[in-house]
C-alpha cells in the first residue's frame, strides 16, 4: 500500500522547485547558532531567514514549549522532546511531493502556524486565559494540527477515488487528520 499521506505526481511541478525549510538567508547563520539575534515574540521573525537547518527548527520549536516549561509538563528529557518534534515532522509531506509544493499542509506551515499561537499567547497575552497545561496544549496541537494531511479537499479524494476515500467509504476522509 502506498504512503496515503503522499498524492500521486501530477508532473507539473518541477524536481526541486520548493522545500519545505526554506533557506534564504545565504551565508547568515540560522536560530540554533544566533538565537540572540531572533526575537521569536514578534510577529515580524520570519521564518526562512531563521530555519536554515532541521536543528534550527527542533531549537525554535523547543523555546517556544520552553515557554510554558513543557518538559516538566510532559515529564521527558530534552532528547526525547527532539524526537518527538522530528516524529512531528514525519507526518508532514516531504518536499519532493505535490503537497509540500502547494506550500500548506507542509513542516513550514506547521511551524508557522505554532508561532503564530506562539505570538498571541505571548504577546497579546492571551495566555493569562489558560493554564501553562493548556498553553502547552495549544502549541502542541498547532504544531501537529495537518499530521498527514494529504494536501487536497475531501472531495477530491471522493472523486479521485483517493485509498483514503476508500478505505473509510468516503465518511472518515471529511476528517482534517487522518493518520493520527
Amino acid at each position: 500500500m502506498s504512503n496515503p499521506k503522499v498524492l500521486p505526481s501530477s508532473g507539473n511541478v518541477s524536481p526541486g522547485s520548493e522545500s519545505p525549510t526554506p533557506n534564504i538567508a545565504g551565508n547568515q547563520p540560522g536560530y540554533s547558532q544566533a538565537k540572540g539575534s531572533f526575537d521569536i515574540k514578534s510577529w515580524d521573525f520570519f521564518l526562512p531567514a531563521a530555519l536554515i537547518a532541521e536543528e534550527d527548527e527542533v531549537m525554535l520549536i523547543m523555546d517556544m514549549l520552553a515557554e510554558y516549561d513543557a518538559l516538566s509538563f510532559y515529564d521527558i528529557t530534552p532528547a526525547q522532546m527532539r524526537a518527538f518534534i522530528l516524529d512531528i515532522k514525519e507526518g508532514y509531506a516531504d518536499k519532493d511531493t505535490d503537497v509540500a509544493k502547494r506550500f500548506y499542509h507542509t513542516w513550514v506551515h506547521a511551524i508557522d502556524v505554532t508561532h503564530c499561537v506562539f505570538y498571541f499567547l505571548t504577546r497579546c497575552q492571551i495566555d493569562v486565559h489558560f493554564s501553562r497545561e493548556e498553553c502547552v496544549g495549544l502549541l502542541t496541537a498547532a504544531l501537529g494540527h495537518d499530521y498527514g494531511h494529504v494536501g487536497v479537499a475531501n472531495g477530491y479524494l471522493i472523486n479521485t477515488r483517493h485509498e483514503l476515500a476508500i478505505k473509510y467509504h468516503n465518511i472518515a476522509s471529511k476528517r482534517t487528520c487522518t493518520q493520527i
